[in-house]
């Protein structure tokens, strides 16, 4: 999606045959995206369950903070177990008088991460959200497949989650920014979801960081 191409249309779009052609699912009664606005280097945005690949979750700047997909992306819903996140109203395009639920910053929903080592069946128990949101908790958790979800405390909320990754180890990484663009502070850290405890491993201090990456093989090896 993009706010002023389209009719400020968002969509999901899907392949069955590699690439070669996509089909195309409107999704703009739920969320809206803008793929050139400020905040677009945070993500991602959409998460396919590693388990699962009929279980896609997506977030989205505006209207619904979560919508789900149980068919691959050929129909999505709202997740309504989700918190009430989105504690702002914005207009949406920016320059209409419509006004629907966002964050303050009019980013949304940031980055959808799932852990892939906590199966149940053929789905995935535990699945993280970010929030771009100060001033409260903006880093969020299900323990069962998205029925129930809670804050993940320790973290900072000063700061923003821009971009979330898995580590082999299972552990949660978060680049933080103090804005969705133009940021001036932030901070990496690390989250172990089974002491629930987090560690500050910024390697330095008063930057924003914009992505955390990690080797698949080796959790002491990291890119910021």
């Amino acid at each position: 999606g993009c706010e002023y191409f389209s009719n400020q249309k968002t969509a999901v779009m899907y392949s069955k045959d590699g690439g070669e052609t996509f089909n195309t699912v409107d999704v703009s009664d739920l969320i809206f995206t803008h793929g050139n606005g400020d905040g677009r280097n945070c993500g991602e945005r959409i998460a396919v369950d590693p388990n699962n690949s009929d279980i896609v979750y997506c977030g989205g700047r505006a209207n619904n903070p979560l919508i789900k997909s149980t068919d691959g992306g050929k129909s999505w819903s709202a997740v309504s177990s989700f918190p009430k996140a989105y504690t702002s109203n914005v207009n949406w395009p920016s320059w209409d008088s419509k006004t629907y639920p966002s964050t303050a910053d009019a980013n949304g929903t940031t980055a959808v991460v799932f852990d892939g080592s906590s199966q149940k069946g053929y789905n995935t128990q535990r699945i993280f959200v970010g929030i771009s949101r100060t001033g409260a908790e903006n880093v969020f958790v299900t323990e069962d497949g998205g029925a129930t979800w809670s804050a993940v405390s320790g973290l900072p909320n000063n700061f923003i989650p821009c971009r979330m990754k898995m580590d082999p180890n299972g552990n949660l990484l978060i680049a933080y920014s103090d804005k969705k663009a133009h940021g001036a502070n932030g901070a990496i850290y690390r989250y172990n979801p089974t002491t629930k405890t987090a560690e500050n491993i910024s390697p330095a201090t008063g930057i924003p960081f914009g992505d955390v990456a990690v080797s698949p093989k080796d959790a002491n090896k990291l890119f910021v």
